[in-house]
């Protein structure tokens, strides 16, 4: 077939200039398509990582409710005086205890000034130390200056807890006297709960 020659241009630059413009367009689809294949099989590959995740529970006790602050109570000789049930509620996530242990040494209230705010020097002191119990029958066992455990290896306990009631006996004589106005006959409890390990 024959082909017009450009007037001026020789025959292989006219040739050239014909082919060159689908040649370009040809390379350049390919190009591109080479990309867009490129880019959707690097699009498709994943990458994947990994954490592992761990927890440890910690150990803990919690008191929901403890006895009053205050408690009073009366008796006359030879007649047990006996008050309860002072209730503690425990929840714990590991074995515990609950315990007691008086200021007064062998656990028999001591003569106080309620306007002073302190024991009597040199006071009277009741013949029996005041005793306690988790059951309002006993058996009784006195309190003292040394720790006393109420209960001790109690499993652990759902999220309610676990209520503990304990009573105290106080037994008394013709030997206790009546105090004058002012004055009480009084000792501090203090009451720990703890793990126990």
């Amino acid at each position: 077939m024959f082909m017009p020659v450009h007037a001026g241009r020789p025959a292989a630059v006219a040739l050239a200039t014909l082919f060159s413009a689908p040649v370009f367009r040809l390379v350049s689809c390919c190009l591109l398509g080479c990309l867009l294949v490129l880019a959707a099989t690097g699009a498709s590959q994943a990458s994947t990582s990994t954490t592992t995740v761990s927890f440890t529970i910690l150990p803990a006790i919690e008191v929901l409710a403890w006895p009053a602050p205050t408690l009073s109570f009366s008796g006359s000789p030879e007649n047990d005086a006996v008050v309860g049930p002072l209730q503690f509620q425990v929840r714990a996530n590991a074995v515990w205890s609950l315990s007691l242990r008086s200021d007064l040494v062998g656990g028999r209230m001591q003569e106080y000034d309620l306007n002073t705010g302190d024991y009597v020097y040199s006071g009277r002191v009741l013949t029996r130390a005041l005793e306690w119990s988790l059951s309002p029958t006993g058996p009784w066992s006195p309190v003292d200056d040394t720790t006393i455990r109420l209960v001790s290896g109690m499993p652990p306990t759902d999220a309610s807890g676990v209520v503990v009631q304990l009573y105290l006996r106080q037994p008394t004589s013709f030997d206790d006297v009546i105090l004058p106005p002012g004055r009480e006959y009084r000792m501090v409890l203090t009451y720990t709960a703890a793990l126990s390990y």
